[in-house]
């Protein structure tokens, strides 16, 4: 662990949110879709 602050952001978790999003807007793309497209 290090406490040094991070300078880029984790791509890792941008399908994720793109999923959160998609349902807490209750957008009309599927999620199999944002996940393969963030895969």
């Amino acid at each position: 662990m290090s406490r040094s602050p991070l300078n880029g952001w984790d791509t890792s978790y941008v399908g994720l949110l793109a999923v959160c999003i998609n349902q807490y807007f209750n957008l009309f793309i599927g999620e199999h879709i944002l996940l393969w497209l963030f895969l």
